[in-house]
């Protein structure tokens, strides 16, 4: 059974025909975990929706895609990047409600190369930084 049903998948179609260039998923279920199977099926459904999007499943560790993320995995994880991995985003678990809509999002948004819309003074504010900088933003509906 299809985790997108009809309408749901049109909407998805017409949301992802904006992908420009190709977005590369490496999905790293975790055994046993109760999201892992339904991550799968979900990445594999979007991908046959825009065949922009290519998944690798991965059964082994996630050090060879992302070492800063190996102590940091309670659940099934998603990397989201461009082929040449100029932006990357994570996703931990099943975005099964209002998360669905953060991760279309984040897809457009990696394959586009969109800038954020940032102010003028957020702008100038980053630009003092001079070491690399680790964002997280976690999404719940709660």
């Amino acid at each position: 059974m299809a985790l997108l049903g009809p309408g749901i998948e049109a909407q998805v179609r017409a949301l992802l025909s904006r992908l420009d260039d190709p977005v590369v998923l490496h999905y790293f279920p975790v055994d046993g975990h109760p999201s892992s199977d339904s991550m799968q099926r979900l990445l594999d459904e979007l991908a046959w929706v825009n065949p922009k999007l290519r998944v690798f499943h991965h059964a082994g560790p996630i050090l060879p895609v992302a070492p800063e993320m190996a102590d940091d995995r309670e659940g099934p994880v998603t990397v989201v990047s461009t082929s040449d991995a100029a932006a990357s985003i994570r996703f931990l678990g099943f975005p099964g409600g209002h998360e669905f809509a953060v991760l279309l999002q984040s897809l457009v948004a990696v394959s586009t190369r969109r800038d954020p819309q940032l102010g003028t003074g957020t702008k100038q504010f980053l630009a003092g930084f001079r070491h690399p900088l680790h964002f997280q933003v976690f999404v719940t509906p709660t």
